[in-house]
């Protein structure tokens, strides 16, 4: 597992469905993942919208990582997921999703054990999120490029880099969100989103 491989993957989709061209939306390894598609397959890429991603992993990040891999080893992916949401709560989404939504972490929890990956897959993929790199490369992108991010903390400063880093990015950091704006605030998340589309396709 890669995130090089994922992407190299996501070109024989586009391929095999006759797709030219696309915008591509990443939310966390997805954001890399897109990332690593744009540098790859520059002539493939509209634009990006990348949610809460980074294009390298934080040392906390990767100490966070590296716990899940050695649980899943100890107890198996279906264990670690039982307990992930509250386990992580801190991280996932913000205090004031958790009160307004307490009905959230048991039915995520519910659609990830219903969905199971094998042990293998969910080590490999944190594997590949450790080992991804792109941050020196970002000036070779030079599609537009929409940040999604919190507006504090270390999402917010490595967002912020990445920002300065992306020649044609814009950073929108909404207020009082987590690691899953997309999922806390939709309506608010979709409207933006399409008004940056929309922009993009006007400016092509």
């Amino acid at each position: 597992y890669s995130i090089e491989v994922m992407a190299d993957d996501l070109f024989h989709l586009l391929r095999l469905l006759d797709i030219e061209q696309v915008h591509l939306c990443g939310a966390s390894m997805g954001g890399m993942v897109a990332l690593q598609f744009a540098l790859a397959y520059p002539e493939r890429v509209r634009s990006l919208v990348l949610v809460d991603s980074y294009p390298y992993t934080p040392k906390v990040i990767q100490n966070a990582i590296e716990t899940w891999i050695v649980d899943t080893e100890t107890k198996g992916y279906g264990k670690v997921m039982e307990t992930f949401n509250q386990d992580n709560a801190a991280a996932l989404f913000s205090p004031a999703f958790w009160a307004a939504h307490p009905e959230f972490p048991a039915y995520d929890t519910q659609l990830v054990l219903a969905n199971l990956m094998p042990d293998s897959a969910f080590i490999g993929c944190c594997r590949a999120i450790q080992q991804f790199t792109v941050l020196n490369r970002l000036g070779q992108i030079s599609v537009p490029a929409l940040i999604v991010t919190s507006n504090e903390g270390m999402a917010y400063e490595e967002s912020l880099r990445m920002h300065r880093l992306l020649p044609k990015s814009q950073l929108w950091a909404p207020p009082n969100v987590g690691h899953s704006p997309h999922v806390e605030i939709p309506e608010e998340f979709n409207r933006r989103v399409l008004e940056f589309l929309r922009g993009v396709e006007v400016g092509k």
